[in-house]
């Protein structure tokens, strides 16, 4: 997974610390703030799904308790979401949930992807493609995020700072041509949705993407996302989804057929009793990012 890159962790968390095993056998990030009272914690930024340990070899529950051990007791407050390698289910002194993401294998042929779709999706695909084209959107990372502000900022808990660090994320992406910017257009051009794709290890994630309001009514994301696809079927290739809490945007993965997998939010709070309470009023754990 590309979060737990160098490159990734200085644009999205600005400042974070990292755990390390031996001769980097294996690390933990840890990205930290002190918005609090100047009290330190560990939190997981926006557009940073999942982090915990990363290890040359598969890292079994124990290393996973010695590095959550070893994090240090100044972080008053540790909230973290291991990546979905790190199998733990209970550890004293932690709050665990669970959350969803969702996978799509691409090694498959297309004609066997595309029938695993869901009867509604394809209807609406029937139309869509005879009315999109795909093409590498003309969009510079600030002009995506506009987009998706104009679209989607209402529903989404995302202060400004974050919209700007991700900007950063996709401009690096793209420099060590890691990531693209795709579209979907109207047959005369028209750009009716854009996504940013990041690819690394296997994966191809859908990490930002929204459409028009024209775009909304032609089903053009929908288009987008099976262009994308029936582009890289039977490559030995993940479509990562990311997930979503959102029941509404959890089916709208799910109908490609896409396959349902868990990872672990774990928080241990050791912030002064008042403040605790009071960081409960604004912590969503069901949204860890809402930190």
């Amino acid at each position: 997974m590309p979060y737990a890159f160098s490159w990734y962790l200085d644009q999205i968390a600005g400042k974070w610390d990292v755990l390390v095993s031996g001769d980097y056998e294996a690390v933990c990030p840890l990205p930290w703030n002190a918005k609090w009272l100047g009290l330190k914690q560990v939190y997981q930024p926006l557009f940073c799904q999942q982090l915990g340990v990363f290890s040359k070899n598969l890292p079994g529950p124990e290393l996973v308790r010695s590095f959550l051990e070893a994090i240090p007791p100044y972080f008053r407050r540790v909230l973290i979401c291991l990546n979905e390698k790190n199998a733990v289910t209970e550890i004293p002194g932690w709050e665990i949930r669970r959350r969803s993401n969702f996978l799509l294998d691409l090694h498959r042929p297309w004609e066997v992807i595309e029938a695993g779709y869901s009867k509604s999706l394809k209807k609406r695909l029937r139309k869509a493609r005879e009315e999109h084209s795909l093409v590498e959107a003309p969009l510079s990372p600030e002009e995506l995020s506009r987009l998706y502000q104009s679209q989607l900022g209402e529903k989404v808990e995302c202060p400004p700072r974050m919209y700007r660090r991700f900007e950063g994320v996709m401009q690096e992406a793209i420099a060590r041509d890691l990531g693209r910017i795709w579209g979907a257009t109207d047959l005369r051009g028209e750009l009716l949705a854009a996504g940013f794709f990041l690819q690394s290890h296997g994966r191809i994630i859908n990490m930002f993407g929204a459409s028009t309001a024209r775009g909304k009514d032609f089903h053009s994301m929908h288009f987008l996302l099976d262009a994308l696809i029936r582009r890289h079927a039977g490559q030995s290739l993940l479509l990562d989804f990311e997930g979503s809490s959102i029941p509404s945007i959890a089916y709208f993965f799910g109908s490609f057929g896409a396959e349902e997998h868990s990872y672990s939010c774990l928080l241990k709070d050791r912030m002064p009793g008042v403040l605790k309470i009071a960081r409960r009023e604004f912590w969503n754990f069901n949204n860890p990012n809402s930190v």
